[in-house]
């Protein structure tokens, strides 16, 4: 650089080079030559000197400038900058006599010797692709060396696979660079080094891409996939990891390999050299944690995903799949097969873990959202999975958007749950989506309404407009939570009137008075939301009464005298003081005190009695996340306890004084003395003894002498309500339970019912068999299919509890079972009609099931909305819903037709013949 350089260019903020005379002068010159010369700057905005401060606290710079006949010029400078506030010093210098520049940096930290900065390590993770040769060399240390135009990568798996002079396929980590520096653009697997013309364009702070020449970047990809095949770094798991990383590289990445009909090695700590065909095993990274041993016991994994993915795998790994006890689909035939896209779009929705109910619509929306792909594209992929067992019936309810969103506006997308195609029901309440949306985009209300009313189709119904005062409100984080039905400001959002155990564990969360956050529920009427008896509330509240709402589930409900114990032992009061305290509630509507207490005396709770009422009469409900009381009668629990055989003594302290406040109301039936009975490993006759020793006054239940000596312990799971179950105790024995009982004992049927028999003479629901179908019972060992067959998916998320069966099944319920299994019609019928002398009712037209199995698009195109779920089409079968039909599935409405007209008998159909022939 000239001196003249170094004061008008060099010193000057904003000014750039190529805006120079002499510089534009030298240009026109180079444009002569042939092949003309061309040099792409890499500045863009003027200022890159002053990020040098960012790494250094002096800079130290020498030039001597050539001239276009390459002679150095006779005066060269030394430019001293002491800090990045100080003056520019620049002096003669007699460096750099063969011409150009050296720049050294005194880099920060040195007097702190935990803050110093490295420049070997600094360049080793930076520096990629060096244009020229570099060496760096630290004090102590060899000195390291970076080749022309070479890759430097660190830690390789497998030597990296370099295409043409700008891309490289990698073992671990990659990335855009930009003239071989690394950028924040990361993706796994893959460098690609944009230069020249090509090179990106950088926010101001040079921190991040603001734009790149994607297409350009796409295509060298596309070039390289010939020779990628033969990398030895390519194996799935690898792939697991680019699709992790950009679903969009994976997925060329997988296509071209289907294409060749590629066996592709699983890699891995588990897989290794095994190979398998990609085109039927596809691309789900979710399948790493599934079979990974790494992995187990840290999951449960969702009966859809577990079911439908070590069906996919069976046969190709020894691994086998973690944790819980499902069948795998027979074949996965009638699945579709998931690319890389369709992977990192069932990851977005993380319901691979746990969880088997219908996934929120909050949920899909999130999990469409997307930089590059529409949602209109990923819902139309992902009803494809419905066969699986996936439930997304509130896919019907989701705006089919032709657009993508930025990340800074996906929150946008989640309050377009607010509105609801026209022939739907509206929501009556839809505070929660567009609250949420108006927090997270820091946005007044009106402001998030009027965008998501321009995004939203045409046609649908959305919430009120007339907002008022509240349109120019920017919502909280506190008021999310409080519309949140498990107060985290995540979905479910509530959708019903607030009842009292809302608001008191609301007041509670969100640390402020109820009065406070009944000002907050009035101040979001205007999106409906509404408090349910809100004009029975006092002004102000107690802290017991606060905590007697939290068991009011209902406006009006009632306590029950163990429910005000508890209340007084959180309180450190008496029982007496918690109800003279809450009559005021019961004046005003809120709740019902006990009726019958006035004899009972007077009871300060302890610590034990507290933890004894916490750990046995409550559970956490698993759809608010909160604990309740059991709706079983405390007695059982506490006459178990009484026996000395069902908890340590040190919890029985006030369990005499805890008698009278939990005498039942109702009642006592056989079941709840098979409850007792298992409570303490004994028999009914045990467990009717210690209840009439705890309870004299409660008539019991008669039974003969054979029936006292059962002992329930092992089958009180299939003869009742389980033990942690909300509802109350009642027989539950039927089809499912029976089943679920063979399986687990390793008997037959018929053995089973052996064993349940004794119970009939208490009551059990057992239905009478013929000699001929004992024997046959006894003949026959179910297996998991069996019993998979006949569990109801939930319709609440509710982890943890025990599945519950079903009495009966119809067309529908017969395909989306046979369907996720990957199971013929004709076997899940057959298996389903050896259950019905159990009770099992077969509600379809038994001679009319088709041969073969489901397939994903016979299962979309036989339901109303295309989601797989009820209710299913019958009668007549018009145009519209060809067409409708044809679209989400991807084939014409006369394939459609043909589909349709397999199942035309068993669900009723009458098709309209000019579509359904084609």
């Amino acid at each position: 650089m000239t001196r003249q350089v170094l004061e008008h260019v060099f010193s000057q903020a904003g000014e750039r080079f190529v805006y120079s005379h002499d510089f534009r002068a030298e240009h026109a010159v180079w444009q002569e030559l042939d092949p003309p010369l061309r040099m792409v700057s890499n500045s863009q905005f003027g200022v890159g000197v002053f990020s040098y401060f960012m790494i250094a606290d002096e800079i130290l710079l020498y030039t001597r400038s050539v001239d276009q006949q390459g002679i150095p010029s006779s005066e060269g400078s030394a430019v001293r900058i002491a800090s990045s506030g100080s003056l520019m010093q620049v002096t003669p210098s007699e460096e750099m006599l063969q011409g150009g520049t050296r720049i050294r940096l005194y880099l920060t930290g040195e007097e702190e010797p935990d803050k110093k900065i490295s420049v070997l390590q600094t360049l080793r993770r930076l520096l990629w692709i060096a244009e020229y040769r570099v060496v760096a060399a630290e004090h102590g240390a060899a000195p390291e060396e970076w080749q022309p135009r070479q890759l430097r990568y660190q830690d390789e798996s497998a030597e990296s696979l370099k295409f043409d002079r700008d891309l490289w396929w990698v073992s671990g980590e990659g990335g855009l660079a930009a003239d071989g520096l690394r950028t924040n653009e990361e993706v796994y697997g893959l460098i690609v080094n944009l230069r020249d013309e090509h090179r990106p364009q950088f926010t101001v702070d040079r921190k991040k891409l603001r734009t790149w020449h994607e297409d350009w970047v796409y295509d060298k990809i596309d070039a390289s996939l010939p020779v990628l095949k033969a990398w030895p770094g390519l194996t799935l798991s690898w792939l697991w990891e680019v699709t992790d990383s950009s679903a969009e590289v994976a997925e060329r990445v997988f296509q071209h390999l289907v294409d060749a009909g590629a066996e592709i090695a699983i890699g891995g700590g588990w897989g290794q050299s095994t190979t398998v065909p990609l085109a039927e095993v596809g691309c789900v990274p979710q399948d790493k944690d599934l079979f990974d041993p790494k992995s187990r016991g840290y999951y449960l994994y969702s009966r859809w995903f577990t079911t439908w993915r070590s069906g996919a795998w069976k046969g190709r790994s020894s691994t086998q799949r973690n944790l819980r006890r499902l069948p795998q689909a027979l074949s996965v035939e009638g699945f579709p097969v998931a690319d890389p896209i369709d992977g990192s779009l069932l990851a977005r929705l993380r319901r691979q873990y746990g969880e088997d109910s219908p996934v929120l619509l909050e949920e899909i929306l999130g999990a469409i959202t997307h930089e590059k792909q529409t949602a209109a594209e990923l819902l139309r992929r992902l009803r494809k999975f419905a066969i699986t067992g996936l439930d997304l019936r509130h896919v019907r309810r989701c705006a089919s958007v032709d657009a993508t969103f930025k990340k800074e506006d996906a929150a946008l997308a989640g309050a377009l749950a607010a509105w609801s195609p026209p022939e739907l029901t509206p929501s009556a309440i839809t505070a929660g989506s567009l609250v949420k949306a108006s927090a997270q985009l820091d946005q007044p209300l009106r402001e998030v309404v009027r965008r998501a009313v321009a995004m939203a189709p045409t046609g649908w119904d959305g919430p009120c407009t007339e907002l008022r005062q509240l349109g120019d409100h920017i919502c909280t984080a506190a008021e999310t939570r409080l519309l949140s039905v498990r107060l985290t400001g995540q979905p479910p959002w509530i959708s019903e009137p607030l009842q009292p155990a809302h608001i008191a564990h609301a007041a509670g969360e969100l640390g402020r008075d109820a009065s406070q956050i009944l000002e907050m529920c009035e101040r979001l009427a205007p999106l409906g939301l509404a408090v349910a008896g809100r004009e029975r509330y006092p002004e102000s509240l107690s802290q017991v009464q606060v905590e007697a709402l939290r068991h009011v589930e209902e406006v009006g409900g009632a306590l029950a005298p163990v429910q005000l114990v508890h209340i007084a032992g959180l309180a450190g009061t008496s029982y007496r003081d918690v109800r003279t305290e809450l009559e005021a509630l019961q004046e005003c509507g809120l709740l019902r005190l006990p009726a019958d207490d006035d004899g009972l005396v007077d009871l300060v709770p302890d610590a034990d009695t507290v933890g004894f009422i916490g750990w046995a009469l409550q559970i956490m409900d698993p759809w608010t996340g909160r604990q309740r009381f059991l709706e079983r009668p405390a007695s059982l629990a506490v006459a178990a306890t009484l026996s000395g055989r069902y908890m340590r003594r040190g919890v029985m302290n006030q369990m005499e004084e805890l008698l009278a406040f939990t005498v039942p109301g109702a009642a006592i039936t056989e079941p709840d003395l098979i409850a007792i009975a298992s409570m303490i490993t004994g028999t009914v006759g045990e467990a009717r003894a210690c209840f009439a020793s705890a309870y004299p006054e409660v008539r019991l239940p008669e039974m003969s002498q054979s029936a006292e000596v059962l002992q329930p312990w092992l089958l009180q799971e299939y003869l009742i309500t389980p033990r942690w179950a909300v509802e109350p105790v009642n027989w539950t024995l039927g089809v499912g339970q029976i089943i679920a009982g063979a399986v687990d004992f390793g008997c037959s049927v018929g053995e089973f019912v052996e064993k349940v028999e004794p119970y009939r003479a208490l009551g059990a629901p057992l239905p009478e068999f013929s000699e001929e179908v004992v024997a046959d019972l006894r003949d026959w060992r179910p297996d998991l299919y069996d019993l998979e067959l006949l569990v109801i998916p939930r319709d609440r998320p509710a982890f943890g509890v025990d599945d519950t069966y079903m009495t009966e099944v119809d067309a529908l319920r017969l395909v989306q079972t046979a369907g996720r299994l990957g199971m013929s019609l004709r076997e899940t019928h057959e298996r389903l009609t050896r259950m019905t002398c159990l009770g099992l009712r077969l509600e379809y037209p038994v001679d009319a099931v088709p041969e073969g199995i489901v397939h994903w698009r016979d299962l979309l195109a036989l339901t109303v909305h295309l989601d797989g779920q009820r209710p299913e089409i019958g009668g007549h079968v018009g145009p519209d819903h060809f067409a409708r039909a044809a679209e989400a599935t991807g084939e014409s409405a006369a394939e459609t037709g043909k589909r349709l007209r397999v199942f035309a008998q068993l669900f009723s159909l009458e098709l309209s013949e000019e579509v359904s022939d084609g």
